[in-house]
C-alpha cells in the first residue's frame, strides 16, 4: 500500500501509534504548528488511561514517526517504557504557546528523542522578536486550519495550510512564508527520484546531520520494496546509495569525531557497522536474486543498516553537536556533498 504524500491534519487525528514490535503506544491527539516558519513543531500523542480518561499527553517530533504503509497506523520506534518516561503533560495543562515556554518544551522533547529542532535551522531569536508579541508561537492543527480559512474568506494573501505543511515536512524541509513553491517542488523531486545533491538543499544553512538523515530515510524506504518484490534493480540502487554514503562518512565526518573523546567510541562502532554492511553488500552483489538465501541476506543487511541508522541519529549526531560547532557542521555538509559528486562521477554514476 502506497503512503500518501499529502494528508490532512484532521485525517490522522485519532490514528493509532505503534512501535515496530506492534505494541500500542496510543493515538494522535493533535498537531502543533510553529507559526514562525509554518513547520510542524510536534505531534501530540495520547497514551495511558482507560477510554480516554486520565490520559497523559506527549509531544513527539514529527520526524520521529512515519506512516505504516500496510495499515491505518503511524509507527514510533520507541519502547513503551521510553514513552512512559518521556516529557509529557496533563491533558488539562498543555505547554504554553508563548515563545519562551514553547522553546523550552520543544527543546526538551527533541533532545529526548535525539532530533534537531527545526527552529534552530530556520532563524535566530532576534528574528523571532521582530514578530508581534501578541501572536502565539504555536497553534494546534485545527486552529491553524480555521485561521487559514478565515484569511481566505477575507481575500487576504493565503498562507500554507496544515495539509501542505505536513506534506512538505515529510520531505525534511518545511516551506516558510518566504519560500517559493517552485523551490519546494524542485527539492522534493530531487530527493525522491535521485541522489541528494547540493541542489537538493538550496538554503544556505545546511548541517551534515540533516543531509545524512534524509539519506537514511531514503535507503530504508527502498529496502521494503527490494524485499517485497525480490528486486535486484532496487537492491542495486540501495548498493549505490550506501556505497557513496558510507564512504562519504568515513572520508569526512568519522575522522573528525574519532579524534574527540565524547564521540570516539561510538565512531569506532560506526566503522565496524560500516564494515559489516559492506561485506553484506558485496555478498549480495555476487549472488543471484533467485538464490534462496538472497532475500534472507537482504533482510539481515536491512536490520544492520537500520540499527546503524538508529545509533547515529539517537547517539552519534546529538553527541556530535556537543563537540562540533554549527559552522563546522555546515562546512562538513558542503564537503560531503562535494565528495559525493566526485565519488559518483569517478564510479560512473549520476
Amino acid at each position: 500500500m502506497a503512503v500518501p504524500e499529502v494528508i490532512s491534519a484532521t485525517t490522522i487525528e485519532g490514528d493509532k501509534i505503534v512501535n515496530e514490535k506492534g505494541e500500542d503506544l496510543g493515538n494522535i491527539k493533535d498537531i502543533m504548528i510553529d507559526l514562525k516558519d509554518g513547520s510542524v513543531s510536534y505531534v501530540v500523542l495520547s497514551f495511558g488511561g482507560f477510554l480516554g480518561l486520565g490520559d497523559k499527553l506527549f509531544g513527539v517530533p514529527w520526524k520521529a514517526i512515519h506512516k505504516d504503509p500496510g495499515a491505518h497506523n503511524f509507527i514510533l520506534n520507541v519502547d513503551k517504557e521510553k514513552l512512559e518516561n518521556a516529557p509529557g503533560f496533563d491533558k488539562d495543562n498543555w505547554p504554553g504557546t508563548t515563545d519562551e515556554s514553547h522553546r523550552e518544551y520543544v527543546t526538551t522533547i527533541y533532545d529526548y528523542y535525539g532530533y534537531e529542532q527545526p527552529s534552530l535551522r530556520r532563524g535566530s531569536m532576534e528574528e523571532t522578536r521582530t514578530r508581534s508579541l501578541e501572536e502565539p508561537v504555536v497553534m494546534s492543527g485545527n486552529e491553524y486550519e480555521a485561521g487559514a480559512r478565515s484569511r481566505s474568506d477575507k481575500d487576504e494573501p493565503a498562507t500554507m495550510g496544515a495539509e501542505e505543511t505536513m506534506a512538505a515536512s515529510r520531505q525534511g524541509e518545511i516551506i516558510g512564508a518566504g519560500t517559493t513553491a517552485g523551490m519546494a517542488s524542485e527539492r522534493t523531486t530531487e530527493v525522491k527520484e535521485g541522489s541528494i545533491t547540493r541542489e537538493s538543499y538550496p538554503n544556505t544553512h545546511r548541517e551534515i546531520y540533516q543531509i545524512l538523515k534524509d539519506e537514511h530515510d531514503k535507503v530504508l524506504s527502498m529496502f521494503d520494496e527490494a524485499i517485497r518484490n525480490g528486486s535486484r534493480d532496487t537492491f542495486m540502487q540501495i548498493k549505490d546509495e550506501l556505497d557513496t554514503h558510507l564512504n562519504g562518512e568515513e572520508e569526512l565526518l568519522y575522522p573528525v569525531l574519532k579524534g574527540e573523546n565524547r564521540t570516539h567510541d561510538i565512531t569506532m562502532e560506526g566503522y565496524q557497522e560500516h564494515h559489516v554492511a559492506k561485506v553484506l553488500l558485496s555478498e549480495l552483489d555476487s549472488m543471484s536474486e533467485k538464490d534462496e538465501m538472497w532475500i534472507s541476506k537482504l533482510k539481515v543487511l536491512k536490520e544492520n543498516v537500520k540499527h546503524h541508522v538508529e545509533e547515529e541519529e539517537k547517539d552519534m549526531f546529538p553527541a556530535s553537536r556537543n563537540v562540533l560547532s554549527e559552522q563546522k557542521a555546515e562546512e562538513l555538509a558542503e564537503q560531503y556533498l562535494a565528495f559525493k559528486d566526485k565519488y559518483r562521477a569517478a564510479h560512473g554514476r549520476r
